[in-house]
């Protein structure tokens, strides 16, 4: 409810904030009215160009606020203190490669692994090779850090499989 109550504030309007929500119209607008039950005030003026907070609602938007950024700092303390993988990987890829898997591969890493910075570089063999070569590394992966072997293991080889059926769905492809 915190949320609607935020969205409708910052867009002056129902229908724009539900559209951010990902909510439907009706569903926002519920959640408003139970918050001004619950507080027993107003919390907009409605206008036809709008919804502006009252001073009640200025309140609880500060509250809100407030408590939504607790909540998303005790979020990411219990992630950080779970076993998680974290650090950055830098993959070289081709430039035919890249432009066909470069977005789905950083979408789905960053989903799966948020701790964790992906790079991805496109070139070619020659260049990709010398760059490793100056890096220090031996394969166009970088093996992340973690707290625990045992956490990394399991989620590196998901994100290993992954990339090994979108190559081999690429040769087939060709």
């Amino acid at each position: 409810m915190l949320k609607a109550l935020l969205a409708v504030a910052d867009t002056g309007n129902v229908t724009k904030a539900s559209a951010q929500l990902h909510l439907v119209q009706p569903a926002v607008s519920r959640q408003i009215k139970l918050l001004e039950e619950a507080f027993g005030a107003r919390l907009f003026d409605r206008s036809p160009h709008g919804m502006v907070l009252t001073a009640a609602g200025e309140i609880l938007a500060g509250h809100a606020r407030r408590i939504l950024d607790e909540l998303s700092e005790a979020r990411y303390k219990i992630s950080a203190s779970v076993q998680q993988v974290s650090g950055s990987v830098t993959l070289g890829m081709l430039p035919s490669l890249c432009d066909l898997l470069s977005a789905p591969l950083y979408a789905r890493v960053t989903a799966a692994f948020p701790a964790l910075r992906l790079n991805i570089v496109s070139g070619y063999a020659g260049h990709l090779r010398e760059g490793l070569s100056r890096a220090a590394s031996t394969a166009p992966w970088s093996t992340p850090t973690t707290r625990s072997t045992t956490a990394l293991s399991p989620a590196w080889r998901r994100l290993s499989g992954w990339w090994a059926r979108a190559m081999r769905r690429c040769r087939r492809a060709a």
